[in-house]
């Protein structure tokens, strides 16, 4: 995958995931029991159909995403860029698992119109080996993955310690946003800043690796 590709995910999934949030908390929002989020649900249809298409596109740049800021950080420290890409790496594929999961259940539940059987629908689905994977695949892998490609890109200089600052500052957006309102998801773009310099910094590699390459491809005179 090119370098601009790559840096073009670095950009797109902060925002693509914002717009994922804000649309789950929008049909989310005040439901603090199965019964009522499942009304929510079939009351918003549409909206939680968008929101199942968002993780659909969301979850490859995503994975994509994170490929690009451990390849900016792999010049300066390899070893560490592997470990922790490849933890955000399967954050990023436990991200697509659970949401798809969520999305299905959420959508059959809500539409068969019996709470006895909806409830079972969401009992017989929830703690399946699959989803306590996919679970801690998004939450560990998603979140430590992207802390710590931050730790080591702030350490190699990648990035000033400012823009690491950002994602801490999103873990915390994460944890507090179950049950809040949409405008909390706008929070989740607090990754651009981060993302963005990384990506800029993994274009001017490259530009510096293709003068290179051409300077050494030049005959001598």
């Amino acid at each position: 995958m090119s370098s601009r590709l790559l840096a073009a995910t670095m950009i797109a999934a902060p925002v693509l995931f914002t717009a994922q949030e804000v649309t789950r908390l929008t049909v989310e929002h005040g439901h603090a029991t199965d019964a009522s989020m499942l009304a929510s649900i079939a009351d918003h249809r549409g909206t939680w159909e968008v929101f199942g298409w968002l993780v659909l596109l969301t979850a490859p740049v995503w994975v994509a995403a994170m490929v690009g800021l451990a390849s900016a950080l792999r010049p300066a420290a390899p070893r560490w860029a592997l470990g922790a890409g490849t933890v955000a790496v399967l954050g990023g594929v436990g991200l697509a698992m659970h949401h798809a999961i969520y999305v299905e259940d959420g959508a059959i539940a809500s539409g068969l119109g019996d709470p006895a059987a909806a409830q079972q629908v969401l009992s017989g689905s929830g703690g399946t080996r699959m989803e306590d994977a996919a679970l801690v695949l998004m939450i560990g892998g998603m979140l430590l993955g992207v802390l710590l490609l931050g730790v080591g890109l702030a350490r190699a200089r990648v990035i000033p310690w400012w823009a690491f600052a950002c994602l801490p500052a999103w873990v915390v957006v994460t944890a507090m946003s179950d049950g809040a309102g949409p405008l909390l998801g706008l929070g989740n773009l607090v990754l651009l800043a981060p993302f963005a310099l990384a990506a800029v910094s993994l274009l001017r590699g490259a530009d510096e690796g293709a003068r290179v390459a051409t300077l050494e491809a030049a005959p001598s005179a």
